[in-house]
């Protein structure tokens, strides 16, 4: 029990930059989340940016991504990126081409202009795929108005790249186009999807 307090207590202020969050990670999820499957799993930490890809059988892949620039919350309309366990219900754009253009239906058949450079323009668009995501928490991310399904949550690839690395979503977690074809060819439906401040 004190081991445990004491990783709690130090997994706040670990700066995932090492090799340790291999090892940090896979143990906090399991000790708080027991009901994952974590033999496979997405880890997004708001704090540092970053998107973990765990599995037992692959090697841990890392990603930089963009959490919302309002904050997190699961609150509808809010714009901003929910916290707690998730699961991936479903992946939209499968036919479409990088940079191509996504929405309720799937590709659009239009292709966005990626940009490179650190701003931001007017649009929000999703591109290259759409990896929707469920809330498994109800009153934290599931039912009423704290719905990550209903509010479409998606981690998702987008046309503004340059600000990857940094809070700029409208609630979504972003990835550079390329980042998250190579993703979709490792996730599967019903896997465990956790985003956390840390």
């Amino acid at each position: 029990m004190r081991k445990l307090v004491l990783f709690i207590f130090l997994l706040p202020v670990f700066s995932f930059t090492g090799n340790n969050e291999f090892e940090l990670i896979p143990a906090y999820v399991k000790e708080n989340y027991p009901q994952a499957d974590i033999s496979q799993f997405i880890y997004v930490s708001v704090r540092y940016q970053k998107l973990y890809f765990f599995s037992r059988d692959e090697k841990t892949e890392v990603y930089d991504i963009s959490t919302s620039k309002y904050g997190t919350g699961s609150d509808h309309n809010s714009e901003k990126t929910p916290l707690g366990l998730h699961r991936i219900s479903e992946v939209l754009g499968k036919n479409a081409p990088i940079g191509g253009i996504i929405e309720k239906k799937g590709y659009v058949g239009k292709e966005a202009e990626i940009i490179q450079e650190k701003k931001s323009s007017d649009k929000d668009l999703i591109t290259t795929r759409a990896i929707r995501l469920e809330g498994m928490e109800r009153g934290i991310n599931k039912g009423g108005k704290k719905d990550s399904h209903l509010r479409e949550i998606y981690i998702h690839g987008t046309h503004e790249e340059g600000l990857i690395g940094s809070p700029a979503s409208h609630g979504c977690v972003r990835m550079r186009n390329m980042d998250v074809l190579q993703l979709e060819k490792k996730i599967k439906i019903g896997m465990p999807v956790i985003i956390l401040n840390y």
